[in-house]
């Protein structure tokens, strides 16, 4: 890997740490340039500008989504659904461990800062958020075989688990995803017995 590739790699690294722990609209151009040693005409050579940068971050933590979901597509259903709760609860168990606080979703994180001009960035969220309601909604309707009940549980699925997410951000805590282990566990035995194969 030439040096320029790595300076790239370098700028999206860095971007990746400070948006999650600072949020995007607190960091600017200067504080990726020294975080990753380098010059604005450095930064500039690769993207136009903070935008374009945040559309990689975004990509990044996408596909690192993407892959754990790939990794657990052979299990059944039930255990694919707990699998994800329980990436999310570690990493932020991880994270405070760590750096002493709770930095939530990284896609959430950008979301609650946008405002309609962001809309590319928005967009892009948007489209994230869609799939992992899909990943809830493919796994339910594998259970129950009921598409409307599995298109409003995967949305109350998806929105439950972001909002957990926010409260940790809040309260510096992992409290409110313990709080939410219950309702995950109590909805899949529910579905087991209400819907059965």
């Amino acid at each position: 890997m030439g040096r320029t590739s790595r300076n790239k790699e370098k700028i999206i690294q860095n971007a990746v740490k400070l948006f999650w722990s600072h949020g995007y609209e607190a960091v600017g151009v200067n504080d990726l340039c020294e975080a990753t040693g380098i010059n604005k005409g450095t930064l500039y050579h690769f993207y136009q500008g903070k935008e374009e940068i945040a559309l990689e971050v975004l990509d990044f933590h996408f596909q690192q989504l993407k892959n754990f979901f790939q990794s657990i597509s052979n299990l059944s259903p039930k255990d694919r659904i707990i699998e994800y709760y329980k990436l999310v609860s570690k990493e932020q168990k991880n994270i405070i461990n760590v750096t002493g606080s709770a930095r939530g979703c990284p896609i959430g994180v950008f979301s609650i800062e946008l405002s309609p001009k962001d809309g590319v960035l928005q967009k892009k969220i948007i489209s994230i958020f869609h799939d992992i309601e899909v990943f809830f909604f493919n796994a339910i309707l594998e259970i129950t075989k009921n598409k409307t009940y599995s298109a409003k549980t995967a949305s109350e699925f998806s929105i439950f688990l972001q909002g957990a997410l926010l409260m940790c951000r809040t309260q510096n805590s992992t409290k409110p995803l313990n709080s939410l282990q219950s309702y995950f566990e109590n909805n899949l035995k529910y579905m087991e017995n209400n819907f059965p194969e």
